[in-house]
Formats: C-alpha cells, structure tokens, sequence
C-alpha cells in the first residue's frame, strides 16, 4: 500500500538545545551564481550536531531550507544559485540526514522533532521570524511550524506538498502496526549497505521513484553518502535507516484543515503536475480552498515536472520564488 510506503513511530522529545559553531567553507557543486561561496555549519543539540549549509552573507538573516524526506540539504544546489544574490539561505540537514547526527540507538524519529528544531534554531540565531523554503516532509514540518507558532513566521514558500498529511482513521492502526515492527526490527542495528561509486546514481534515482533525474542525482551523492572506512572503493548512505519508518505527521483531513485555518503568515504553494504522493488530490483542492479563505496572502503556482522539479529544472519557478522572497522577506 502506498501510504504505508510513504508514513512512518510516535516519539516526543522536549525542545532541542544547542550551541552554535563557527562556519567553514566547503566545496560544492552548483550551477554559477552571484551569491556568496557556501560554508558549513554546525549547530549543537544533545545528541550530536546539526549540519547545514550557508550561502551568502552571515550578519544577515537568511531564509531556512528544510528539505525532504531522505534527502539532504545539497537538494536546494541548483535553486539557490538563482535566487536574489541580496539574501542569504540557509539549508539545513535533518536530524538522521545529510550530515546531520543520528538519534541515539533505541529512539525513534517524528515529525514533530522537526518542528522542534526549526523552533530551536530561531532561538538559537535570535531571529524574530522565520522565512521558509521547505520541500515534501519539509513543507510539512514547516506549515506544523506556521500553525503552531503564527506569530514566529514572516512568509513560507512550500515546494509539491501543501500541509500536514491527511490519513483515513481507518488506516492508522494499520500504518503504526506496520511502522513498530520495522522499527523494533532495527534496534539491533546493522551496518548500512555499500555500493560502489558508479552505483550511487541509479540507486538514487530509482530509489527517488525516477523523481530525480539522473544527471543531478549527483547532488545527493555528493552529500548523502560517504567513503567506506572499510573499504575505500565503496560508499554507503548517510541516512539513519530508522527515517525510512518515521512518523512523518498526519492526522485526519478535518484536523488538517483546522492546522491551515492558524497560518497567517504569507504562503506560496507550487506544485508539479507528476507526483506520486500519499495525499489525495481531493484533500489537496480543498485544502487549497481553505487557505484562500482564511489566507489572504495565499497564492498557487502549478508547473509540469515531478516532485522534484525545484532540483530538475529550478529555473521555472527561481523567478515567482524571488520575487515572493522580495516581496515579504525582504521588507
């Protein structure tokens, strides 16, 4: 079943801390662009360190890329590069991410960990709001983030996926049924599988559902794996498999359209016309119904490409992106 393929265990923990670090260039593939070279960065929380990348000036806020599940932060390399060179962007991995640290052995990932961070990480920097480019689990994250804390949010632009994820009741006994013996199944946990480099690229892009194309798999590679200690001719991915069984966040389509009635901040909603998604197009449409109502600064914007088209072709929407980050981040 599909939606069991695409939703993963309930875990809450309280809000994350950390310390922030200094910031050191790195090298990375992009397309040529006017901003600032990259740097990484690394954030402390109490079980390890979150990784990200920083384009772009540091004594300016930047707009925060929360990207999706099992990606990493390098999925933004070609859009950011096309954006207003006037702003910096800070695109983060994950917890169990990119570069990000695992959660410890015997703890369980949840969306609403997310949330948490991105909440952490405001404090952290001492932003008054946040600016959200988010794609799929991380437009999720983000519009939780906007319906929990309106007040925290200056303007969200969310890539091929509109709000928190709406599940038939009926089904969730089966989908958590299904998460927990996964999930106990790993707790004797095995070391990740490895592939060697001509490998990687088909691995990511079947394993993307052909939703990347080939040609910038390379994006993901270059920052969701790494060279094997044992091996130097072989490479495994950097994901924690336990994301694989996360509970990504859903709840009925009545909550759902309740989370979106709270998000006053504005919003900017594209989507792709060739997805294979959990959500259905009913609970979309009306989802986008209710936040014309209740959002005046509401808009829409659809494109031909998969649901990963702000990687593939990212100069069909670079332009209607910059100017709503002109339009509201930059005020």
């Amino acid at each position: 079943m599909l939606i069991l393929k695409k939703l993963r265990p309930i875990f809450k923990s309280n809000l994350m801390t950390g310390r922030l670090l200094s910031t050191t260039p790195i090298k990375l593939q992009s397309v040529e662009s006017k901003i600032e070279k990259p740097k990484e960065v690394r954030i402390e929380v109490p079980w390890g360190h979150i990784s990200g990348i920083w384009y772009g000036p540091e004594n300016t806020q930047p707009i925060l890329l929360v990207h999706g599940w099992q990606d990493c932060s390098t999925v933004f390399a070609t859009l950011i590069p096309l954006l207003p060179p006037e702003f910096s962007y800070l695109a983060i991995d994950l917890p169990g991410h990119g570069f990000s640290s695992h959660y410890p052995k015997g703890i369980y990932y949840h969306g609403i960990d997310f949330v948490a961070l991105l909440e952490n990480i405001r404090q952290k920097y001492n932003w008054p709001q946040l600016s959200l480019l988010s794609h799929s689990l991380g437009a999720i994250v983000s519009s939780v983030y906007a319906s929990i804390y309106p007040q925290n949010v200056r303007c969200a632009c969310a890539l091929d996926t509109l709000k928190i994820l709406s599940v038939d009741p009926k089904l969730v006994e089966q989908i958590q049924n299904w998460q927990m013996k996964k999930l106990i199944a790993l707790n004797d946990k095995q070391p990740p599988p490895e592939y060697s480099y001509d490998e990687l690229p088909e691995r990511v892009y079947v394993g993307s559902k052909k939703s990347i194309d080939f040609d910038k798999t390379k994006y993901l590679i270059e920052r969701g794996t790494m060279r094997s200690s044992s091996d130097p001719n072989k490479f495994y991915f950097t994901r924690d498999i336990r994301v694989k069984f996360m509970h990504t966040l859903f709840v009925d389509q009545q909550t759902g359209l309740e989370y979106i009635k709270r998000i006053k901040a504005p919003y900017l909603f594209i989507r792709g016309d060739d997805r294979d998604f959990a959500e259905s197009e009913d609970n979309i449409n009306e989802g986008v119904e209710v936040f014309r109502k209740h959002n005046k600064q509401f808009e829409m914007m659809k494109v031909t490409g998969t649901h990963h088209f702000h990687l593939n072709q990212p100069e069909m929407i670079a332009e209607r992106v910059g100017h709503f980050f002109k339009t509201y981040h930059g005020q």
